[in-house]
């Protein structure tokens, strides 16, 4: 079987060991062809169109180290699928070893120590529906649908970073397999300098098994809600959005949205497909707290009617999620600090495109998101 190694030169793999492999694993190892390939190797980015030489659905850490083990003798080049929600694709390559852990979705949780074990193949969903049954929330992300992993070892931040920091600032240990097929735990206590570049640092450490994070009580509902303009009242909106961030509690995170209307029944049906922008609201505190709290800020900004009939979430899914927001199409998301000038100057650039981007649709306009940010998030430690 042709593949790739490392440098991206590619060879023959000898059958023999591909069916080694094969025996020695609890889960599957499909070929171009087989049923369940295609839908392995599919990724968030529907633009992401690769071909690894094989798929491994790892059921579990020895899979992991059985496949790393045979990448690492034949210098094959490996890739790793968690969520597969990496706007660049990464979890896919061209004629390497894919690794699905798509089955490894377990959630255990220490409702005494507040803390959540969940392996690499979880989604934000699977861990909060199980924190959510002890009224426990971990500082993940905004789309259920999204790999804890890849968003862990990338910082991560999300509806309750305002509140208590970034997701790798929330974790208390990793398990992961080496490069040389070692199975390591990673923590404060041990292997120190390894968790700290995990937290934060990217991929190429190894292949995360499990982590462990903080849990914090939340929910089980937050209140919510959002509002769209046409794209052209952008420059306002942005401004308006500026200033509410700068004064939320912790308990209130904003998102700016910019994207093409979806074919939601709370948005005109000659909206649905054309540029808009949307502040989204949400609030993770006490909900008798937050109806107040979003009704005051839109009786202080007339133009945010957003905020004058909040809605209560299950903390289950996210407030996007339920307004339709929550899938399709790759998504940016940009500091909320964003000075006046830069602001004036990316809008003045996308008003004089507005009428090609509503001709071309989907294809041409790309969502943007803007991200309330903490005024001040923990600092990283250094490392000694």
């Amino acid at each position: 079987m042709r593949a790739k190694t490392t440098d991206g030169q590619e060879f023959d793999l000898k059958q023999d060991l591909l069916d080694g492999l094969k025996m020695r694993m609890r889960g599957q190892l499909l070929f171009p062809g087989e049923p369940g390939y295609d839908d392995s190797r599919t990724v968030w980015n529907g633009m992401i169109d690769r071909r690894p030489a094989a798929v491994a659905r790892c059921l579990g850490t020895s899979d992991v180290i059985e496949c790393v083990k045979l990448a690492a003798a034949n210098d094959l080049l490996l890739c790793i699928k968690s969520g597969g929600h990496n706007i660049a694709g990464l979890a896919c390559a061209d004629g390497g070893l894919m690794l699905d852990l798509s089955a490894m979705r377990g959630v255990w949780v220490d409702t005494r120590r507040k803390i959540a074990h969940a392996q690499g193949g979880c989604l934000l969903g699977d861990v909060d529906r199980e924190t959510q049954l002890h009224g426990l929330a971990a500082v993940l992300g905004f789309v259920s649908l999204t790999g804890v992993a890849g968003l862990t070892l990338g910082g991560g931040f999300g509806y309750l970073t305002r509140r208590w920091g970034w997701t790798a600032d929330n974790v208390v240990g990793m398990d992961l397999v080496t490069a040389d097929g070692r199975v390591v735990r990673a923590s404060s206590e041990e292997n120190q300098d390894l968790f700290w570049g995990l937290r934060g640092g990217g991929g190429n450490f190894g292949v995360v098994t499990g982590i462990d994070y903080t849990l914090y009580p939340v929910g089980p509902e937050i209140v919510g809600g959002i509002v769209a303009w046409p794209a052209s009242d952008a420059p306002k909106v942005l401004e308006l959005f500026r200033s509410l961030v700068e004064d939320a509690p912790p308990e209130l995170t904003l998102v700016a949205l910019m994207r093409p209307a979806p074919a939601a029944p709370w948005l005109p049906k000659e909206w649905h497909g054309k540029p808009i922008v949307a502040l989204l609201a949400c609030y993770s505190g006490k909900p008798e707290e937050g109806e107040k709290v979003v009704v005051y800020y839109g009786a202080a900004n007339r133009d945010a009617r957003i905020f004058d009939d909040p809605d209560r979430f299950d903390v289950t899914r996210t407030p996007n999620e339920h307004l339709a927001f929550g899938g399709g199409g790759p998504h940016h998301c940009l500091g909320a600090h964003v000075a006046r000038v830069e602001i004036e100057a990316m809008f003045a650039q996308l008003l004089t495109r507005l009428p090609d981007l509503e001709k071309a649709g989907d294809t041409e306009w790309l969502p943007s998101n803007f991200i309330s940010g903490p005024k001040h998030l923990p600092v990283r430690r250094k490392r000694s």
